[in-house]
């Protein structure tokens, strides 16, 4: 009899686990699915949120779809934007050590609860979100000061510290390819500040906000055109990059390179100076020979020369054509590229420093 009766009660707990338990949608929602599919298209969403598109977004999650908009939409590297805005990743919290939400709060986009703690596995709140975006914004462009005070029914449960930003979130930034702006309300006229965001809805959310700001001055250049390859990837730091994150330049400098190689170590510092030098012009991007074997190591050694420019790895399936170009039997090799794919001039052999300006004058006068 107790054996049947404890068999029982496992039973109808098993079962209840089952009825609680969510079941996520697979696919965007189809008020969503449009905008969902734009940002992917766009490069700005994270493979680990390509699914469960109704559940909860987390905070952590949140930083990493911020980030990941932030260095598409700059075409650079987050070590590039941290130094744009003369600012480094610190060990802000005692929670986390993730890269995304440390970048952010280097940034100034994210603070914590208190205590030097900051929740990362707790979804995020829609007024912690408009916070966030409009924070964000600030990255990208001039965000109005104010935008009034916001006319939702429930604008009284909005935290002071959040109002101003729900109120430039819902009226003052719109998408500029459909007018919307970056959050909306949740019907009947009220904001929820309290409620939580859903990944679909902060997908939708850091595509408007990626869409309010013009591309800015690099595309003003009649010379400039995007990297004549395609690929979509991991950087050192596992942030997705395309061909698009290089930005549109006039010029494209590949460099192949191995941890394991003296001189391609020893000419780091230098050939960050010219990568900063000739940054407004030239897009460059290093192939890494052992990146799936010496990332720390890689990592460690661009860090403290400076370098700040994309490193991939040389044998992911989308770089053959263009590891080809660059295979010499030497390492380092670079090749400088044109706008139809092809070398100009010729592979450059060896480690040349500061030298590397030379070749670089000479495809730019062209």
């Amino acid at each position: 009899m107790k054996k049947r009766l404890l068999c029982t009660i496992i039973a109808m707990l098993l079962l209840s686990t089952l009825i609680i338990t969510p079941a996520y949608a697979a696919q965007p929602s189809l008020w969503a699915v449009t905008e969902v599919n734009e940002a992917i298209a766009l490069g700005i969403v994270p493979s680990a949120l390509q699914n469960q598109y109704t559940a909860s977004i987390t905070r952590a999650e949140f930083c990493e779809l911020i980030i990941r908009m932030l260095t598409v939409k700059q075409a650079k590297t987050i070590e590039a934007i941290l130094r744009d805005n003369n600012t480094q990743i610190t060990n802000a919290f005692n929670d986390t050590t993730d890269r995304n939400v440390l970048a952010a709060n280097a940034l100034g986009i994210v603070t914590g609860t208190g205590d030097r703690i900051f929740a990362p596995s707790r979804g995020i709140t829609r007024q912690e979100a408009a916070v966030i975006l409009v924070r964000a914004a600030s990255l990208l462009g001039t965000v109005p000061m104010t935008a009034g005070t916001t006319a939702f029914s429930d604008r009284a449960q909005i935290a002071s510290w959040a109002a101003n930003a729900v109120a430039i979130a819902t009226s003052a930034l719109k998408d500029s390819t459909n007018n919307m702006t970056l959050i909306v309300s949740t019907g009947n006229n009220m904001f929820s500040p309290q409620g939580n965001y859903t990944r679909e809805q902060a997908i939708m959310t850091a595509k408007r906000l990626h869409n309010a700001f013009s591309s800015g001055a690099a595309s003003s250049n009649s010379n400039a055109f995007v990297f004549p390859y395609s690929f979509s990837t991991q950087d050192l730091y596992g942030n997705t990059v395309t061909e698009a994150s290089l930005g549109e330049k006039e010029v494209f400098f590949v460099h192949y390179w191995a941890t394991w190689c003296p001189p391609c170590v020893s000419e780091m510092p230098d050939l960050a100076k010219v990568a900063e030098r000739y940054g407004d012009r030239v897009g460059f991007i290093a192939l890494l020979d052992d990146f799936s074997s010496a990332k720390a190591t890689a990592i460690r050694l661009t860090e403290s020369s400076g370098v700040t420019f994309i490193n991939v790895d040389a044998n992911h399936s989308e770089f053959r054509a263009l590891l080809r170009l660059v295979q010499s039997g030497y390492v380092p090799t670079t090749v400088l590229i044109g706008r139809d794919g092809r070398v100009i001039g010729e592979q450059i052999i060896g480690a040349h420093g500061s030298g590397y300006g030379r070749f670089i004058d000479n495809a730019l006068s062209r």
